[in-house]
């Protein structure tokens, strides 16, 4: 059985992503340190400004109400171990969101 290391992993990924049209940044960027800071700790893996950002783009026509709630939703600590149930999460937004229509 082959053994990836963790860094061979993270380059894989950065080089799928990128072929998607991601554009990878380093900690040195947007750390808490960084140059252009995006998050207040190296604890905090979730970008909330550009959550809220995608969010709005994605939905604009959704009520700016509604896309807080769905955010609120997403981020919330009902689900400390997401090996559990790795749906519940899907799940949980999806009806949230189908309850409003």
């Amino acid at each position: 059985m082959a053994f990836l290391s963790e860094a061979e992993v993270e380059s894989v990924l950065l080089d799928i992503l990128g072929s998607l049209g991601y554009t990878p940044t380093s900690d040195l960027q947007i750390g808490p340190d960084g140059h252009a800071p995006e998050r207040e700790a190296y604890s905090d893996v979730l970008l909330q400004k550009r959550l809220e950002s995608a969010v709005e783009a994605l939905n604009p026509h959704i009520p700016a109400e509604a896309r807080h709630d769905a955010i609120r939703a997403l981020i919330a600590t009902e689900f400390p171990n997401l090996t559990g149930d790795p749906c519940a999460i899907s799940e949980t937004c999806c009806l949230s969101c189908l309850s409003r229509d």
